[in-house]
């Protein structure tokens, strides 16, 4: 039996921004309705991302791997992981709504509550195709981080995953610095 709630997930829901309106924190002690802009900037701090990168791991492909981050402020970092291609470093960036839309989509789909290596988990992954690529997708926090590895010889293992590692690349334009 399958566990998982995202493995009914379908990856187009997973990256539609939800428009909502955040009202003011609860006061957590204190003279009623005040709480220190420090406290609440720490605690959006720790539960809103900073930034997200992707990490393609080449299997037997004649592609080389590459790093792609993505800031919420916009910027982003590619770069080759093919050894002794260190030319192939390229810096851009994109408005700052659209890479905060990506970072938050993250969580929904499954990083952080997915495991953090799909392929162990028999029943994410079941019997695995080999000779295929990994995917690493990493969701940057103040002072913690969270981590899915996802080797994709599991077919499908978790769709909503599968669409946020291809709405990075979409986001951050990667196709235009990889050779196809």
């Amino acid at each position: 039996m399958l566990r998982h709630p995202l493995l009914a997930a379908t990856g187009l829901a997973v990256l539609l921004p939800v428009a909502c309106k955040r009202g003011p924190a609860p006061s957590s002690g204190g003279p009623r309705g005040t709480e220190s802009a420090a406290a609440s900037a720490a605690s959006a701090d720790s539960t809103t991302a900073d930034s997200v990168v992707l990490e393609r791991l080449p299997g037997f492909t004649r592609w080389p791997g590459y790093r792609v981050s993505v800031a919420r402020t916009g910027r982003i970092a590619f770069r080759v992981l093919e050894p002794g291609d260190s030319a192939r470093s390229v810096r851009d960036s994109i408005p700052p709504a659209r890479a905060a839309a990506l970072l938050d989509a993250g969580p929904r789909a499954g990083v952080g509550t997915l495991p953090e290596i799909i392929r162990e988990n028999v029943e994410l992954c079941g019997l695995a195709a080999t000779d295929h690529g990994t995917a690493v997708v990493t969701l940057f926090y103040r002072g913690r981080r969270a981590t899915v590895s996802d080797y994709l010889g599991c077919r499908d293992a978790v769709p909503a995953l599968r669409a946020y590692e291809a709405a990075i690349d979409s986001v951050a334009g990667t196709e235009r610095w990889t050779p196809r």
